[in-house]
């Protein structure tokens, strides 16, 4: 991972990212976390190391298609007694309305929005609490954590043909290669 992608990863985080924090060390110069030697955790160790808990991770695989997905739910979350539009959260996100909608709907079939109107207006939703446990998780960990979450949203896809051409790799630390 490059630099410039680290600190697009975390622009609206609390943290800046320097190039003291990390140094290149990859063969496809990607950068890795640079201990500082004292024992405690330098903050972009945490960010590119600390996983995202399980059962969070099934409640972003089942309810949570995107990472604009994601910014809908903690934008709705935000102000739970709030009801609003998907023209209104759409301006807020950015987003268009038609998508916006779509994903209000997911969202309200997941138990997570409630739908009242018309006009169609929706308004955050305690579900069950372990929905909350992990909406509320993710609300405060995002921030911090959001290498981690978007790793989590969008796991790394595996080359079925990379991994059979690698499996015919000989490597140096084997003792029979």
């Amino acid at each position: 991972m490059s630099l410039f992608t680290l600190r697009k990863l975390v622009r609206g985080g609390r943290a800046t990212c320097g190039t003291s924090a990390l140094r290149a060390g990859t063969k496809r110069g990607g950068a890795k976390p640079v201990s500082s030697g004292t024992g405690l955790m330098h903050w972009s160790e945490k960010l590119l190391e600390e996983p995202v808990p399980p059962e969070v991770a099934r409640f972003l695989a089942g309810c949570v298609r995107s990472l604009m997905a994601l910014e809908l739910l903690l934008l709705v979350r935000s102000k739970p007694d709030r009801e609003r539009t998907a023209a209104e959260l759409a301006r807020e996100l950015r987003s268009s309305e038609e998508w916006t909608e779509l994903e209000l709907r997911h969202l309200a079939a997941c138990g997570l929005v409630t739908v009242s109107g018309p006009p169609l207006r929706y308004r955050y939703r305690k579900a069950s609490d372990e929905t909350e446990h992990a909406a509320a998780w993710l609300a405060s960990s995002y921030p911090e954590l959001r290498f981690s979450i978007i790793r989590t949203i969008y796991p790394p896809v595996s080359d079925p043909i990379r991994d059979f051409a690698d499996a015919f790799r000989i490597r140096k630390d084997r003792p029979d290669g």
